[in-house]
């Protein structure tokens, strides 16, 4: 499903900043982006190629490649990671922001995706004080 695949995308791209893993996923990228000359060979592209047996899997290969060094940059989404910035005024996230060089970090718990609408974060440093019930 689509929610699985920004979930992969999003995790692909975590390992590309982490200095562990960020040498394999550069080599993986690059492996899957060298077939693509391949799989378009000198022609238009068609589906009559994707019938080739073993241009379906490449190509899928490189479209999760082109996704995860581009594509759509994340956007928000219940349960992603966000940080928050403070606004003029005191409260509770200016406080926050303040004790962590301007910005908190947390996860979106609430938001009905219209773009002037408030959204509900828990933030991190929150986490400790959670209780479950």
């Amino acid at each position: 499903s689509s929610a699985v695949a920004s979930e992969a995308v999003s995790l692909a791209r975590h390992l590309l900043l982490c200095d562990s893993w960020a040498h394999a996923m550069h080599r993986a990228i690059c492996a899957a982006l060298a077939e693509v000359p391949r799989i378009l060979g000198s022609g238009e592209p068609t589906d009559e190629l994707l019938c080739i047996p073993c241009n379906l899997p490449a190509a899928l290969c490189a479209l999760g490649a082109f996704c995860v060094l581009g594509g759509s940059l994340p956007t928000l989404f219940v349960g992603g990671r966000v940080s928050v910035a403070p606004q003029s005024g005191p409260g509770d996230v200016e406080r926050a922001a303040a004790e962590h060089s301007g910005s908190v970090h947390g996860v979106l718990i609430k938001w009905d995706g219209a773009e002037d609408s408030e959204a509900s974060v828990l933030l991190d440093s929150h986490l400790a004080e959670l209780h479950i019930i």
